[in-house]
């Protein structure tokens, strides 16, 4: 008898078919805590796509290279705060990157500090 796959975004892998001696048997293969580290590896290449994909080939650069190099290590409060500043306007982000501007107090954040100190380090490269 065929054992079915079914793919969830609640249960990632479930496997349902018939089970020892005829019996139906289904299986969870994935916990809670893996599916909450797997709803944040989503997050993460959608926020990659979305730093890579700005608009401008300057900001791309900057905040792109940015995502590739810490979003790994980011815990989910930081990617909210990652989130928040790349919707920004490429304008308004450069400004503020470059010192042209000073952020708005929700958008002053460690991840903004850090992004600054990024781009400075591309600068003196």
């Amino acid at each position: 008898m065929k054992a079915y796959i079914l793919r969830s975004p609640l249960l990632p892998v479930m496997t349902i078919g018939r089970g020892i001696r005829g019996r139906s048997a289904s299986v969870i293969g994935n916990s809670c805590k893996d599916i909450m580290t797997d709803d944040l590896a989503i997050r993460r290449k959608r926020l990659l796509y979305q730093a890579n994909h700005r608009g401008t080939q300057e900001s791309d650069l900057v905040v792109g290279g940015f995502a590739r190099r810490h979003l790994d290590q980011f815990d989910a409060a930081e990617l909210d705060r990652f989130e928040a500043l790349i919707s920004v306007p490429d304008a308004d982000l450069m400004d503020w990157m470059a010192g042209r501007a000073a952020p708005p107090p929700e958008h002053q954040t460690p991840v903004l500090d850090l992004m600054i100190a990024f781009k400075n380090s591309l600068l003196s490269d």
